[in-house]
């Protein structure tokens, strides 16, 4: 009797059918491996970038403010690379954030991989300056405040409630300037006759609510309080 060679057709396709069902079942999870692995390279690039922003910051006493990493290239980063999809890295000073597009190469549509490059929002600093020259706190001086992200709120309706002072609170603010370049707010302070807070021991913190709003419109953090000095 003759061996019988190779496959009969209805084994091959039996063959080609339970290989389609493996493939079939392996590509989700080859799939979700490389998107996966895309999703970790882009935190770490980020992670990079958040860096050399903080460099940026450090040296130049300044906040970055290019929506890209040209102004980074160079002294803080090698070389401006795309992301895991084709796009370039972008920045938002506004919301202290750097991030990639995402797999569908499209902003605000919650695949963004995003990463903070500054602390929430928060009063790093306080000064009094002595606008009028009177050599004592009084009405018509500055409250100058310094904080860790740019303000979005409209700083004309702040008031002495959206803080907690230890002693001493203004009554009202006459005035208010804001800079998102150095993220400093300068309030005009009216104490209507009423005893001033004394530098260098007096203290002011945010009180909480509050309605000191960074980029994305969450509001400053109560945290321990900055003793207000002399400028």
């Amino acid at each position: 009797m003759m061996n019988k060679n190779g496959f009969t057709l209805i084994e091959l396709l039996i063959v080609i059918t339970i290989i389609a069902i493996l493939a079939g079942a392996v590509l989700p999870y080859v799939q979700q491996y490389v998107e996966d692995s895309r999703n970790s390279r882009a935190k770490q690039d980020l992670d990079e970038i958040r860096n050399a922003l903080i460099r940026f910051e450090t040296d130049q006493s300044r906040p970055y403010d290019k929506t890209d990493t040209s102004g980074l290239v160079g002294p803080y980063m090698n070389k401006a690379t795309a992301d895991p999809w084709g796009r370039p890295y972008a920045i938002s000073p506004a919301s202290s954030t750097c991030y990639s597009f995402g797999p569908d190469r499209i902003h605000n549509t919650g695949d963004e991989v995003v990463v903070y490059f500054r602390p929430p929002l928060a009063i790093s600093r306080a000064f009094w300056e002595d606008a009028n020259r009177s050599l004592v706190v009084d009405t018509g001086d500055n409250l100058i405040l310094r904080l860790t992200r740019p303000l979005v709120s409209d700083v004309t309706t702040l008031t002495p409630a959206d803080f907690i002072f230890s002693n001493n609170p203004p009554n009202t603010f006459t005035s208010a300037a804001t800079s998102s370049y150095d993220m400093t707010v300068t309030l005009a302070m009216d104490f209507a006759g009423n005893p001033a807070f004394q530098t260098g021991s007096d203290t002011i913190s945010a009180n909480d609510p509050n309605n000191i709003l960074d980029g994305e419109g969450v509001q400053c953090i109560a945290t321990q309080a900055t003793v207000i000095k002399s400028r």
